[in-house]
């Protein structure tokens, strides 16, 4: 992407609108090409390389109007709103959003250096696929380019004969959209099973996988405790419940915390480690903190392979470098090339 990074700021407040919009143009790497009202419809001369869409997640009124706006564009876009909550986090980045953050204290904002952050941050989600949305289009920042249409998911192995192979995921702050990414270039394949932890609020878990099913191609379920590894099955941790494999079936458990996370992708990946070997091929995604981590270097202690988001294209590359620090990176790729990566080296895995 060619600099300066082009900003749009769509907000139901026009102070909101107008003062980040004076902020960010302080940068001279960055050009504000819109700054205005949400309920209009924007238009500009050079389309945007990101926008910031700032509303009241609480208010249905707000979202309405901003997932409306959100469908127009066709470019990655970081939602602001007063209160952000995991749950909120979760429901806006399903709907599209690339990554959800608390409206910042406008003083500091406009305080020397103030707005460096949210200039790393507008990078690092301008560097990230914009996800399919509803919508007229009405500018496009970049080319997009057709899906055809994906087969029918495969038959899965039956529960007696779990299948050989087990891929695992691990993400959370923009995660939805990055493992929405990954597993539409990761078709379902009766050879192996695949399992995620994505930090999410309790009682949200069955409309993610709910999601996943619709978004991927992928059979997408909540996992249930002694459920049996099915090929080309995909299951996703409850929320506030560890989950882990146990002897070729998935186990929950309600223990600590660890690194502050429950579900705990250090649990899942360690579990996945101890169960499947050199069998296993570990995912950790963009995220905040240092959850996944260890678990990443056990997975590569055991024989097995992980492949890590890169910092370029990571919402938030902490759980990423977590990876990384602990020697738990096989290889470090940006989202784009992922799922294509665990595809082959899955497949490469099953004939050997």
């Amino acid at each position: 992407m060619s600099l300066p990074l082009r900003v749009a700021i769509l907000s139901v407040s026009s102070v909101f609108s107008r003062l980040v919009g004076k902020a960010l143009d302080t940068d001279p790497d960055v050009s504000v090409v819109y700054a205005g009202a949400i309920g209009v419809s924007p238009e500009w001369d050079r389309p945007p390389h990101v926008a910031i869409v700032d509303f009241d997640a609480e208010r249905a009124a707000d979202v309405s109007i901003a997932l409306t706006r959100l469908g127009e564009l066709r470019v990655p876009a970081l939602a602001m709103a007063p209160s952000v909550t995991p749950a909120i986090t979760v429901r806006l980045e399903r709907d599209g959003f690339t990554a959800v953050r608390r409206r910042p204290d406008l003083q500091h904002l406009t305080s020397a250096g103030g707005i460096d952050p949210l200039i790393k941050l507008l990078r690092a989600v301008a560097a990230s696929p914009a996800p399919a949305r509803t919508g007229a289009a009405t500018l496009q920042a970049r080319p997009q380019v057709s899906t055809p249409p994906r087969p029918p998911a495969p038959p899965f192995a039956p529960p007696g004969n779990p299948p050989p192979l087990l891929c695992v995921i691990g993400a959370s702050t923009g995660g939805p959209q990055a493992v929405r990414r990954v597993l539409q270039d990761l078709p379902p394949d009766p050879r192996w099973a695949v399992a995620i932890v994505q930090h999410i609020g309790a009682g949200f878990a069955e409309g993610f996988a709910r999601w996943i099913s619709e978004a991927t191609g992928h059979v997408a379920h909540v996992a249930h405790d002694g459920e049996p590894l099915a090929g080309g099955v995909t299951v996703v941790a409850p929320g506030d419940m560890h989950l882990l494999v146990r002897r070729r079936r998935y186990a929950l458990d309600d223990g600590p915390k660890r690194v502050f996370q429950r579900p705990s992708a250090d649990t899942l990946f360690e579990s996945a480690a101890e169960a499947y070997g050199a069998a296993t091929v570990g995912i950790l995604l963009t995220g905040m903190g240092r959850d996944g981590g260890e678990g990443a270097r056990r997975i590569v202690d055991a024989g097995g392979i992980t492949l890590v988001q890169n910092e370029e294209t990571s919402v938030v590359y902490g759980m990423p470098k977590a990876a990384v620090d602990a020697g738990g990176a096989s290889e470090v790729l940006p989202l784009d090339a992922i799922g294509e990566r665990a595809n082959a080296l899955l497949n490469r895995l099953a004939v050997s």
